[in-house]
């Protein structure tokens, strides 16, 4: 059965409330093309005969796939599709092929033999363990489809092996809310974890840079839902600052078109479908914080472009369109 005669899905996530944000909007996205949605937590003992499983991130260092390939293994030649939409970033890109191989097979064989959800200290070797997972599941015959979010993971990819295929992030406005019309008083902003190193580091910078021009950065590190629509609607500039330096953010990105505040950015490896100068601003971390001052200084042009934004993603990135998308990929050999 091809994904597009497929009429129930069967979405495995991580996490708590039913996947958060991910979750909620593929569901959506599914239920528009009119398919049956089932939601389940992916260490979950499903039962059932759905025709897709789909599965996403993973985030954390709980979050194997490993359970899902034995569960599709056990039902055999009535198994349902698998695909895998990879929304988690690669290891460093300045890593010799043949160490990732090595570690990655390496990490998948320790979580086997050590009980390691509970240690911080696995958590850094977790992009590692996703590219050991990952050719498990290919050597297993299961990983039907790879879809990633960026053109750089998918290149990434290929060149360890696999045939991925780039299937951006989808606009929800439940999701990731829209323009409510309020009073912007939050000059800029930053939303999401402060856990690395690197991101801490140069937010501290950015923020003392920032005072030294009269210009508060709030830092918001704990806000999902209505609470962050508001809070995002609130705010005039949303800063992004790498974990790594060769990661993407599709989400952060879509976090700030959807509610008309603009992202202003260090440079990225990776922006697409995202244009800078059209639909966000692009800064040297030398100059961003004056990038910021001239942004907040020239309000019409700061209008423009988060406006451009936000049609951008409610026309052309939309989670039906992102969906229909992945269900017409079809199904992938296993390269060796």
């Amino acid at each position: 059965m091809s994904a597009t005669e497929a009429r129930s899905v069967l979405i495995l996530y991580e996490g708590q409330g039913n996947g958060g944000d991910f979750g909620r909007s593929f569901a959506a996205g599914l239920r528009a093309h009119g398919y049956e949605t089932l939601l389940l937590p992916r260490s979950a003992d499903w039962e059932g005969a759905p025709d897709l499983v789909l599965a996403y991130g993973p985030f954390g260092a709980a979050g194997s796939m490993l359970p899902v390939a034995r569960h599709l293994l056990r039902r055999g030649e009535r198994r349902p599709r698998f695909i895998w939409w990879l929304t988690e970033g690669v290891p460093a890109l300045w890593l010799p092929r043949w160490s990732v191989v090595l570690l990655g097979r390496a990490r998948v064989w320790l979580d086997q033999a050590i009980p390691s959800h509970n240690g911080q200290v696995w958590a850094r070797g977790h992009r590692l363990r996703i590219c050991g997972e990952l050719r498990r599941l290919q050597a297993q015959g299961v990983l039907d489809v790879l879809a990633v979010t960026s053109a750089l993971r998918a290149a990434y990819l290929r060149r360890a092996g696999f045939e991925p295929v780039v299937v951006p992030l989808g606009y929800d406005a439940d999701t990731y809310g829209c323009d409510l019309g309020v009073e912007r008083d939050i000059d800029v902003c930053f939303v999401g974890k402060v856990d690395s190193r690197r991101r801490r580091v140069l937010l501290e910078r950015e923020g003392t840079q920032l005072a030294k021009r009269g210009i508060r950065l709030t830092i918001a590190t704990d806000l999902y839902g209505e609470a962050r629509t508001h809070f995002l609607n609130r705010s005039k500039i949303m800063l992004n600052i790498l974990r790594a330096p060769h990661d993407f953010v599709g989400q952060r990105l879509m976090l700030g078109a959807a509610n008309q505040a603009l992202v202003v950015s260090e440079p990225m490896l990776d922006i697409a479908p995202f244009v800078d100068g059209k639909h966000l601003v692009i800064s040297p971390l030398a100059t961003l914080a004056e990038t910021i001052e001239y942004y907040l200084a020239h309000d019409s042009e700061r209008s423009a472009i988060a406006m451009e934004a936000y049609r951008f993603v409610r026309t052309h990135l939309t989670i039906e369109q992102m969906i229909g998308k992945l269900l017409s990929v079809p199904p992938q050999g296993n390269a060796n």
